[in-house]
């Protein structure tokens, strides 16, 4: 025999679970009658004119301060900082070759011809770079 069988004959056919009589029936009234109320809508409350600016008034806020904020970044880094013409003539007395390579942005021919423009006579210009080597 199977083993489903010898289940049925040990313990019958009948189901241990019983539904009690009306319960659906009455099923819908009991669950209601077993909630709390519903509450009521809430009332939607006027908001004043402050409270409706208030996030925009703290957003200008936020970009002022931010460009207060670059402003004294920008006036310290220039307080600090050499001008630009100093840097320049630093660089020339250093080192006048240096300063023609780094800065420049033109081609090797526009360069060249720079470099005659400045320097009429081969005497000048080795004495500026030669004398370095």
């Amino acid at each position: 025999m199977r083993s489903e069988d010898i289940l049925k004959e040990k313990y019958g056919k009948k189901v241990p679970f019983e539904v009690p009589e009306d319960y659906f029936n009455t099923l819908k009234s009991n669950v209601m009658k077993s909630l709390p109320e519903y509450p009521e809508k809430p009332k939607q409350v006027k908001l004043s004119r402050w409270q409706r600016l208030k996030p925009y008034v703290y957003l200008a806020a936020m970009f002022a301060g931010i460009w207060c904020m670059m402003q004294v970044f920008h006036h310290v880094s220039s307080v600090n900082s050499p001008k630009t013409e100093e840097i320049s003539f630093a660089n020339l007395e250093a080192d006048p070759y240096d300063y023609y390579i780094d800065n420049y942005m033109g081609n090797d021919l526009e360069l060249e011809d720079e470099v005659i423009s400045l320097y009429p006579n081969m005497d000048d210009f080795k004495r500026d770079f030669y004398a370095q080597l």
